[in-house]
């Protein structure tokens, strides 16, 4: 707080300071002025120009209009004015000139008296300041003289803002000079400050001078004191000269008279610029006549730019053709002397400009435009918009062509306007008087006015109005005519034009398309070509033109004349008529059907006049146009009938009924005269007279488009066949002709379809042999095997077939030669194929078969036929038992086609070695044995092979599989022995398999071959290792490829011999490291014995042989390589081989000793490691210190000289590439005779090292180092050094290095010292021990300096030379090091090594520091004022930069001070910028200055002081409406109010302009007054009525600043809702036909897609109605689609509709109807449905009641019941075949119960009931068609069930048999039960029916007997049991024999009945001998 009251006393008291040097210096400038005579007029306007020469440029500025007028200014500037104006109110009051003389002799006395005073002692030093003060001024006066001359050269080029901060900052330094005058009085040593500010000015550097001078001594002062006073006094003198030279001028006042443009104008604005089009002409006037005197002539002229203006009865006139500013000055031109320019002048802006006036002629009534014209329909609002930036001077119009009259003047009398007065004209025509009452109630016609603006400079320009108005609508009558491609009843007239359609009973048919032509007028008919009338907008009529139900659609329309057509109609003649022509067709998409009718919506002329409810003679009356491209359809099902299409005959079994179905969009609508339908003409053909009959057509189907008869073709028994024939034939209304739908058989043409003959045929056809014939083998399984003929067929099949030879169709004959293997067709022959025997009814063929290509199989022959009715073969005799259902089945066979497939499989082998090759690369390894290879084993050889035949002969040992019959296995050894191995067999179903295995070592050869019963040869499949070739032929037999079995590995030995190879073996010299060391070439001696040896196995081992060094690198080796390149098959026996390899290369051998046979036993041994070296090793001595030691080696002679600073390193390097190194040996001895020794061994390798580290004891070494080496083979190398080591520590004893500084800094700022001069230093150098080898001194950009004291050669003699202490002097150039952290560095080096450094920077600167400041903004208002925020970008350039240096000096009216950015650095050095953004951001006045003092202590100052004043805040502008928010935007259901605030101090009601416009030409509200609240200016504007506005706000302050952006408005006010209308479908209807009603919503503001359609029915629910929306400019349209024809729309219904437009408004309307299309609803009672409905069961065994309820919205008018059962049509009577039940009111659904009883359905077949009834409404109805089909069938027949090759009782010895089952029903099967054993097996209908109903079971052996029972199901739930059979099926005959009691007991009796009778014997012999004893 102290500081900041100190700063603002200082600020007090500086400006007291200026205020009063300011007084001053003005009274100094006025008597300046005075003394030279000068003197300032003024003009008559009362502004004047004389405030001294610093101000008179200003004045100048502030009489031409340039200057600026500040909102507020400082206290001291409104004194200084007040003294200004003090002045000039003395100098107007001075009448005499005589006084200004006066005053010049008053002030050289005063100069007198000041020059006596001087002389005087006591007061000299007073003298000395006057006189210097008066020097000063002088100087400082010459100088601001000279500023102000360059400011003014400066002023042309850059900115007024710039100009005005010039002048005050002269102010500034006037002001500031004045300071320090005052200062100098007080203090002598301020004057040394003001010397530095001026010394850029050459008089105020010779003033710092002698103030300097002053300051040495007096002697000097004195001097130039006496000398300043002899120049005084000689200008006074001269001065005095000059004064009584000149004469006395008095110029006369002079003033503008006028500035007149072009235009005979005065124009000119507020800052007094003068405006003119082309040029301007000036002309001034002088208040008196010339003066003159007695010595010369004097007269006065007016110059600009030098150049005299014409002068004529005292005017001067000169004329302007540019921009620019003119000065004129008044001149006095004296005879023989120079011209003398007066002070007072006038400045003249003259400012050229080329805008027009520009004038616009607007409508804001709705209008149109057609063909140049513009039409209304209402008295149009017509606006004039007329603009002039220079000001708008009258207004002119006129009618058509006629003479312009003045409407608006504007025009001054004196012809003398103020430039953009009235630059603006807007005005409505009817709010003046001369238009309200033309542009009132005006009639139709044409009008055209021109209106002319004249703008103050002479521009013109003109806009021109041209309408029509039309106000009558178009003529609401409208007449059709049509024409088409279709039969009508009506005819084109000969008028050639179409005709008019005058009955409403009218059907118009087409095929592709209807022509129509149209006749409006617009008006009343015949007034087209009236100029008020616009005509019709044909392009509006052809949108508007569309049909009724949306089905058609229109295209092509055109207009044929526009300017009028006539016609006739009902005999009279129109004329003046546009005619449109177009045509009606079916859209793409919407099928090939469409009945439509045409309407037109509205009629509209050009100029938009509307007419609604249009009269249209049979334009929407009941004409109806048919659109038919569809040509009638016949369809005819001949149901059950088989066809033949070649003969086009149809052929049935019974009595049938055809129905032919005519479908026909239009068929109801094609009638004759008596309005009933046009139908099809059929005509039957009935040669024998059987009673063939056609019914009626009657419509079927929901749609009404289906039309069907009823053809009846009786049966008639005892007569064979019955023959017909029948045509249709028919044609719609379009004439299309009648076509089929190209499925039907039969023929058309022409519209007649001509029917398939109908032929009725009952007599079955009969097989009457059947025969297979071949060579046969033998059974096999249970079935017959014919053997296999290689040429020629295996069997013969023959047949014989009884039938008609008429109706005979051998193509429907088929033979199917079914395979059991497969369970399909092996073949399949039609009776085409065949070739047969006719004889009368006897028909016969036969076929051969071969079987099936390499396949065995069983199969079993079908023959089937059928003839052409359908009737289906029996057999005859018997055959009648394999014969059903018009298929034969013939007994099993088998064929054999199939040869025995061999496969035999062996383990992998070691190796396969190819046949006759030696190359390995042909082996194969770990693989089978595969042909041509020898095949060798390690292990036991594993054989497997297989046999696969179906019908092969096993041979078992017990119950063991011990082989197959027929099939040999052989094994052979190498010497030909047979091996018997011990085979292993197992069966897999048809496979049988082997195997054994081969353990013995030998070479083995396996043989096999096989045929089979049939005499196939077998084949081979994956046998392996075959020694066969693949291209030799086949013999069925099998032997394989060579297998080797070996086990035993190969036996090997080496040795080493002499290079003579005897048998000597050689020892080697050393053995290290499994390596044997020889000095001389050996050989290396291999033998291998082994049998399956091969040369490859050996010669790969010894070729890995390797020779190297003892780094492992290779080395070539020629000697080994080249015998083992030379080696071959040759050198290997049966024994093995024996080889010797040489080593002869110096090298380390490395042999792999090892061998593999081919069955892969190998022998290895470890690597044998061989080295022959005789080289001695190599030698390296290195030196080297610690880490950043110094080492210097020196060679003198033999010698090396080491020095080292650190302990020094010395390293033996060796190296022996063959044998290795053994050992280094190091000995070392100092020169007092110490001996020091040290070694190391070494592993053999190819290098080693070892070090020996000086000193080892102290820390100083010297004397000699000597290193020997010696290899493995003994080979000694040594070398000898002289090492000399000196510790840093010795070298830290003696040394010493210093920089000392002789210069003091100029500036110390934190501890751094800064320098603005030269800098002197020195440099100390000392190294006691070693001397000091070189010293090196390097400082900023001068300074290098290097120096050797000594060399190398000084060791070789001593000390001598060494230099222990040194000292440099040297000078830092101040100006060429100009930098900081200049650094100074000295360096030295002695000879050890050791370095010593000294190092210095300063920071030198002699750079004066540069202050510029920039703005960003220039831009001010017309007010003097910035709206926008400043920044002052201020720019240091200066290295050495502290902010804290920095003094802003800112002050601010408002008291918010501008905010001071952080100060940011780029560049470097001198360059270095420091910049600082200063932001005034906020409003007010403001003056700112800075100063800088660098850290070296140069000083820098900104020149000037910146004033400026800132106002930034810009009007806001808010709105807000009430209400603000609707439903959507924009639109609103209400009035609206909106209110405009504007936030704005500086507030200006002009300058805010609000828009506000409606786009339909309503009346606009007005704006009401503003209202003001503080700074908050309110003013609202409502909106009542319903119209399209736009509102927008515009507008700036006083000061320029626009308001916030305000977009333009935009909203509608709708009240009304919409209009919602519903056609085509009437409250309360009954609707059966078409049910599609049109909704139509208009709405000038329609919400698209807000039409809600809700559609409810009483049994329905809601639905969708689905339609097409049709948008329209003012609405939407809904054609809504036809119910769907579904039984499930037939309903009550209510339509309810709800539409709404965009501000809300809503409108709903609601009817109710009934759709009744398809009259009845079928439904079935639970049993019924169960049995015969879409999901029942459909058969039955059981008759039942079949009850169905039919129910309609109406009474039944017709019904009937007719049952068809196997197509025979029969009508149930009611009350007798079945009863009705009725239930329902007139207001209600109705019910009608029928009760079918079931005894109508006690027969066998297919029943189908048909319901058929007919409502009140015409419906049509049947249960069929309504989905609910009644079909069923009563089967009462059980399924039939045969069985082959089973028998009860029946023993079987096989493993398995087959079973066949033929299951057949004469209806559905449901399901088979098989049960074998008590296991049941359930096979589904649709198992059994893909066999046919043959099923093939397989029944397995077992060691019991067993059962099997078969039950079939069908659907009907008959069925039927097969008792249950037992049999045995066993292969062992032991078990049949135990099982079977017969057998059993037949033995047995036996053997009692023997025993029995010997125990007879034996009791008869017993007794005998008792008896006999007896006796």
């Amino acid at each position: 707080m102290a500081g900041k009251r100190i700063l603002v006393g200082m600020l007090a008291f500086l400006l007291f300071l200026e205020e009063a040097a300011e007084k001053i210096s003005v009274y100094a400038m006025e008597n300046f002025y005075q003394e030279t005579g000068n003197e300032a007029e003024m003009g008559e306007d009362g502004e004047e120009a004389a405030d001294g020469a610093v101000n008179a440029d200003r004045e100048n500025k502030i009489e031409t209009g340039d200057g600026e007028t500040d909102r507020e200014e400082t206290e001291g500037k409104a004194k200084e004015t007040e003294d200004r104006e003090t002045e000039k109110e003395e100098a107007e009051e001075t009448e005499d000139r005589e006084a200004e003389k006066e005053e010049a002799e008053e002030t050289e006395d005063r100069e007198t008296e000041k020059e006596e005073a001087e002389e005087t002692e006591d007061r000299e030093t007073e003298k000395e300041e006057a006189k210097e003060t008066e020097d000063r001024e002088t100087e400082k006066e010459e100088a601001e003289e000279t500023e102000d001359r360059e400011t003014e050269k400066k002023e042309a080029e850059e900115t007024e803002d710039r100009e005005t901060g010039k002048e005050e900052a002269e102010e500034t330094e006037d002001r500031e000079t004045e300071k320090e005058e005052a200062e100098e009085t007080e203090d002598r040593e301020a004057e040394k400050e003001e010397a530095e500010e001026t010394e850029d000015r050459e008089t105020g550097k010779e003033e710092a001078e002698e103030t300097e001078d002053r300051e040495t001594g007096e002697t000097e002062a004195e001097s130039k004191m006496e000398e300043k006073k002899e120049e005084e006094s000689e200008g006074d003198s001269i001065g005095k000269e000059e004064e009584k030279e000149e004469p006395e001028i008095l110029f006369p006042e002079f003033r503008l008279k006028s500035a007149v443009n072009d235009a005979g104008n005065t124009v000119t604005d507020q800052e007094g610029t003068c405006y003119f089009r082309k040029s301007m002409s000036v002309t001034f006037q002088t208040e008196e006549e010339m003066d003159s005197e007695e010595d010369s002539v004097r007269k006065f002229v007016i110059q600009r730019d030098g150049t005299d203006l014409t002068c004529e009865d005292g005017c001067f006139t000169d004329e302007i053709y540019e921009d620019g500013e003119y000065v004129y000055t008044i001149v006095y031109k004296i005879e023989d002397a120079e011209e003398v320019t007066g002070e007072n002048s006038w400045t003249i802006r003259g400012k050229k400009t080329a805008e027009e006036p520009s004038v616009s002629v607007i409508c804001d009534s709705a209008s149109t435009e057609y063909n140049g014209k513009r039409y209304f329909t209402e008295d149009p609002d017509i606006r004039i918009c007329a603009d002039s930036d220079v000001g708008i001077a009258a207004v002119e119009y006129r009618e058509g062509s006629k003479a312009y009259g003045i409407w608006k003047d504007f025009r001054e009398e004196d012809a003398c306007y103020v430039y953009g007065a009235q630059t603006e004209l807007e005005e409505e025509l009817k709010d003046s008087e001369e238009f309200a009452e033309l542009l009132t109630d005006m009639e139709d016609g044409s009008c055209s006015y021109t209106f002319r603006v004249t703008d103050v400079l002479g521009g013109t320009a003109e806009a021109e109005m041209e309408f029509v108005v039309d106000k009558t609508a178009p003529d609401a009558r409208i007449f059709a005519a049509y024409a088409s491609d279709g039969t009508n009843p009506s005819s084109v007239s000969g008028t050639g034009i179409m005709d008019f359609l005058h009955s409403i009973t009218d059907r118009l048919f087409g095929k592709k398309e209807v022509w129509f032509d149209l006749y409006v007028t617009d008006g009343k008919g015949g007034q087209q070509k009236q100029h008020a009338v616009s005509g019709i907008d044909t392009e509006d009529l052809c949108r508007q033109i569309f049909t009724a139900d949306g089905q058609a659609e229109i295209r092509k329309l055109q207009v044929s004349d526009e300017d009028g057509v006539s016609f006739w109609y009902d005999g009279k003649q129109y004329e003046g008529y546009t005619q449109v022509r177009g045509c009606m067709v079916i859209p793409s998409g919407h099928g090939r059907n469409a009945a439509d009718r045409l309407c037109i919506k509205r009629l509209k002329d050009h100029a938009g006049n509307v007419t609604y409810g249009i009269e249209s003679e049979n334009l929407t009356g009941g004409t109806v146009v048919y659109m038919d491209q569809e040509n009638p359809v016949l369809m005819v099902d001949y149901g059950d009938g088989l066809l033949d299409e070649e003969r086009n005959m149809v052929f049935y079994t019974e009595e049938t009924t055809l129905e032919p179905v005519l479908t026909e969009e239009n068929y109801r609508n094609h009638v004759r005269e008596d309005k009933s339908p046009v139908s099809p003409d059929v005509e039957l053909t009935d040669d024998g007279g059987y009673g063939a009959s056609a019914g009626e057509w009657r419509m079927e189907g929901p749609k009404g488009n289906r039309f069907s008869a009823q053809l009846l073709f009786p049966a008639v028994p005892g007569t064979g066949e019955a023959v017909y024939d029948f045509t249709v034939e028919y044609q719609d209304g379009a004439g299309n002709l009648l076509e089929t739908d190209g499925v039907i058989p039969g023929n058309i043409k022409n519209g007649v379809y001509t029917g398939c003959t109908v032929v009725i045929d009952d007599r079955p056809p009969e097989l009457t042999s059947f025969s297979i014939e071949g060579e046969l083998a033998g059974p096999c399984g249970g079935m017959d095997v014919y053997r296999s003929i290689h040429e020629g067929e295996d069997v013969r099949i023959s047949f014989g077939i009884d039938d008609h030879a008429e109706y005979w169709n051998p193509e429907a004959v088929k033979l199917t030669i079914w395979s059991l293997d497969t369970d399909e067709a092996a073949a399949v022959i039609s009776g085409s194929s065949l070739q047969w025997k006719e004889d009368g009814r006897s028909h016969l063929a036969e076929y051969t078969f071969d079987g099936e290509e390499e396949k065995v199989s069983g199969y079993r022959v079908f023959v089937s036929y059928a003839d052409r009715a359908g009737n289906r073969m029996v057999g005859r005799g018997g055959l009648s038992d394999r014969t059903e259902a018009g298929v034969y089945t013939s007994p099993e066979f088998l064929l054999d086609h199939e040869a025995p497939v061999f496969g035999i499989t062996f383990n992998d082998a070691v190796r396969l070695v190819r046949d006759n090759h030696t190359d390995p690369s042909q082996d194969l390894r770990n693989t089978e044995p595969q042909t041509g290879y020898t095949a060798y084993y390690d292990h036991t050889i594993e054989v497997s092979f297989s046999i696969r035949e179906q019908c092969a002969c096993p041979v078992y040992k017990g119950k063991e599989l011990a082989g197959l019959q027929d099939f040999q296995l052989t094994v052979t050894g190498k010497d030909g022995k047979v091996h018997t191995p011990a085979v292993r067999w197992n069966r897999t179903e048809d496979c049988y398999e082997g195997r054994f295995s081969l353990t013995e070592e030998d070479r083995y050869t396996v043989f096999a071959e096989y045929r089979d019963m049939a005499g196939n040869v077998m084949v081979l499949e994956s046998a392996h290792g075959s020694r066969r070739e693949p291209e030799s032929p086949w013999d069925g037999s099998y032997e394989s490829v060579s297998l080797v079995l070996d086990r035993t590995a190969p036996v090997l030995r080496f040795s080493y011999v002499g290079t003579s190879k005897n048998e000597k073996t050689e020892e080697a010299v050393h053995e290290e490291d499994s390596c044997r060391f020889f000095s001389e070439p050996v050989y290396l001696k291999l033998e291998v014995t082994d049998e399956n040896l091969r040369f490859y196995e050996v010669l790969q081992s010894l070729r890995k042989i390797r020779a190297a060094d003892c780094e492992g690198n290779n080395i070539q080796d020629s000697s080994a390589g080249a015998f083992l390149e030379k080696l071959d098959e040759a050198r290997i026996t049966e024994e093995g081989v024996i080889w010797y390899l040489p080593l002869l290369t110096e090298a380390v051998y490395e042999v792999p000793l090892g061998c593999a046979d081919l069955s892969g036993n190998s022998t290895e041994l470890p690597v044998e490691r061989v080295c022959v070296d005789r080289t001695e090793p190599e030698m390296e001595l290195s030196y080297s210190v610690e880490a950043s030691g110094f080492l210097d080696v020196l060679r003198y002679g033999d010698l090396r000289w080491l020095f080292a600073d650190k302990r020094l390193t010395i390293k033996a390097s060796a190296r022996d590439q063959v044998s290795g190194i053994r050992s280094i040996h190091f000995t070392a001895e100092e020169e007092n005779g110490k001996m020091t020794e040290k070694s190391m061994d070494f592993h053999p390798a190819a290098g080693g090292e070892f070090e020996m580290m000086l000193p080892s004891a102290s820390a100083d070494f010297k004397g000699t180092v000597t290193a020997e080496i010696r290899d493995w083979s003994g080979n000694i190398v040594a070398q000898t050094c002289r090492p000399v080591v000196e510790s840093d520590e010795r070298h830290l004893q003696e040394e010493n290095t210093m920089i000392i500084t002789d210069t003091s800094p100029s500036r110390s700022v934190g501890g751094v010292d800064y320098y603005n001069t030269d800098i002197r230093f020195r440099l100390a150098v000392r190294d006691t021990y070693s001397g000091v080898k070189s010293i090196t001194c390097k400082g900023g950009n001068t300074l290098d300096y290097h120096r050797e004291y000594g060399t190398g050669e000084a060791f070789a003699s001593g000390d001598a030379g060494i230099v222990y202490e040194c000292q440099e002097e040297f000078v830092l150039d101040a100006a060429s090091n100009n930098e900081n952290e200049v650094p100074v560095r000295a360096e030295y080096q002695d000879h050890a090594g050791h370095a010593g450094m000294a190092e210095q920077l300063y920071n030198i600167d002699v750079t004066v520091p540069v202050i510029e400041v920039e703005y960003d903004n220039h831009d001010r208002s017309d007010y003097g004022l910035y709206h926008e925020g400043r920044t002052a970008t201020v720019t240091i350039r200066e290295r050495n930069f502290d902010p804290a240096d920095v003094e802003f000096l800112i002050t601010s009216t408002d008291g918010t001070m501008p905010a001071i950015g952080d100060w940011q650095e780029s560049g470097t050095g001198d360059d270095m910028l420091h910049v600082c953004h200063v932001e005034f951001f906020a409003d007010g006045d403001y003056t700112f200055t800075l100063s800088f003092t660098d850290l070296a202590g140069n000083r820098a100052e900104y020149e000037k002081v910146d004033e400026f004043t800132i106002d930034r805040t810009a009007p806001v502008v808010t709105v807000s409406f009430d209400p603000d928010s609707s439903r959507a935007p924009v639109y609103f259901a209400q009035g609206r109010t909106a209110v405009i605030d504007v936030l704005e101090h500086n507030f200006d009601a002009s300058l805010v302009r609000v828009m506000t416009a409606e786009q339909n030409g309503l009346p606009v509200p007005e704006l009401s007054g503003w209202r003001r609240d503080g700074d908050h200016h309110v003013a609202t504007i409502r909106f009542d009525a319903d119209g399209d506005y736009t509102f927008g706000i515009t507008g700036m302050d006083q000061a320029g600043n626009r308001m916030n952006e305000y977009g333009t408005e935009h909203f509608m006010i709708d009240q009304t809702a919409p209009v919602l209308e519903i056609s085509g479908l009437e409250d309360r209807s009954a609707n059966k036909g078409a049910v599609a009603p049109v909704i139509r919503c208009t709405d000038a503001n329609y919400l698209n897609g807000s039409m809600q359609i809700e559609l409810r029915g009483c049994q329905g629910g809601w639905t969708e109605w689905k339609g097409r929306r049709i948008q329209h400019a003012d609405g939407e349209s809904f054609l809504a689609e036809d119910l769907a024809y579904l039984p499930e729309m037939d309903d009550l219904y209510s339509l309810l509709v709800s539409v709404s437009d965009l501000a809300g408004n809503v409108s709903r309307q609601e009817i109710c109807f009934s759709v009744n299309r398809f009259g009845s609803v079928y439904t079935l009672d639970d049993k019924t449905e169960l049995l015969a409905g879409s999901r029942g069961m459909y058969y039955t065994n059981t008759e039942q009641d079949i009850i169905v309820t039919e129910t309609n919205v109406d009474t039944l008018e017709f019904l009937e019941i007719s049952c068809k059962r196997n197509g025979k049509l029969l009508t149930l009577q009611q009350g007798v075949d079945y009863d009705v039940h009725v239930s329902g009111t007139e207001e209600s659904w109705k019910q009608y119960v029928y009760t079918i009883p079931g005894r109508n359905f006690t027969e066998e077949g297919t029943y189908i009931l048909t319901i058929y009834s007919e409502d009140r409404a015409e419906n049509v109805s049947d249960n069929q068609t309504k989905g609910k089909k009644i079909e069923f069938v009563m089967d009462r027949t059980a399924p039939s069930i045969l069985l082959s090759g089973l028998e009860d009782g029946g023993q079987y010895r096989e493993n398995s048999r087959k079973i066949t089952l033929d299951i057949q029903d004469n209806v559905q099967m449901s399901e088979v039960k098989v049960r074998i054993n008590g296991v049941v097996s359930t096979y589904s209908a649709s198992e059994v029916l893909k066999q046919n109903g043959r099923m093939t079971l397989t029944a397995e052996s077992a060691n019991h007997w067993q059962t099997m029972s078969v039950t079939a199901f069908d659907a009907a739930g008959n069925q039927r049991e097969l008792k249950e059979l037992r049999f045995l099926l066993t292969p062992d005959l032991m078990v049949q024999f135990l099982v079977d009691r017969h057998l059993l007991f037949r033995p047995v009796s036996g053997c009692i009945l023997v025993w029995a009778g010997i125990w007879c014997l034996f009791l008869w012999r017993k007794r005998f001998r008792k008896c006999k004893e007896r006796v």
